[in-house]
Formats: C-alpha cells, sequence, structure tokens
C-alpha cells in the first residue's frame, strides 16, 4: 500500500492520511487530482524531495511539468534521519500555489 499524507496549518503541522493506494501509478493518478482540486489551472510552485531516487524524483517533474503550469519546481534529497524513519524510495511531494 502507497499512502498519501498531508500535514500543513490545518492538521496543526501533524500528519494526516488523504489516501491509500496499491499501486505507484495509482498514487501519482490520486496526487494529481488533489493537486488539481485545490489547486485549480493557477500557476504552480513545486518542491519534490527524494530518499535515493532521483529517476524518479525527476520522473514525477516531468509528469507535473506535463499536467500543471509550473512556475518552477525544485528536486531536493531527503536528509538521512528523515529516511530513517521513511524508508529509501519515499518520495514528497509539496506545492502552492499563486493567485
Amino acid at each position: 500500500m502507497k499512502a498519501i499524507m498531508e500535514m500543513n496549518v490545518s492538521t496543526g503541522g501533524e500528519h494526516k492520511p488523504l489516501a491509500r493506494c496499491r499501486t505507484k501509478a495509482q498514487t501519482l493518478e490520486k496526487l494529481f487530482e488533489i493537486v488539481k482540486e485545490r489547486s485549480g489551472d493557477k500557476k504552480l510552485h513545486v518542491a519534490i524531495n527524494h530518499a535515493d531516487v532521483p529517476p524518479e524524483a525527476e520522473q514525477l517533474r516531468d509528469l507535473a511539468l506535463s499536467k500543471f503550469h509550473c512556475a518552477e519546481v525544485y528536486i531536493t534529497p531527503i536528509m538521512p534521519v528523515v529516511t530513517l524513519h521513511t524508508g529509501l524510495g519515499t518520495r514528497g511531494f509539496s506545492w502552492w500555489s499563486e493567485d
């Protein structure tokens, strides 16, 4: 199972599950559905974090660029202490939209 988690001001900084999917493809489809629902057609600023999977992070960037109007997309590694808790292969997708 793959989980989509949310953490922002509305959750008080705590992780809150949004969805669970069986495959990576289903997870990405659901993630992009959530992004579209919350941001509409606004210009996005995206940050992709990864735990030792640069090719998957680049694939995620390419998908985001093909589906949304992105002003910028950053890719950064997740720090080792986070990877210790989440495991190798973890990816994070954060965004904010312009008004």
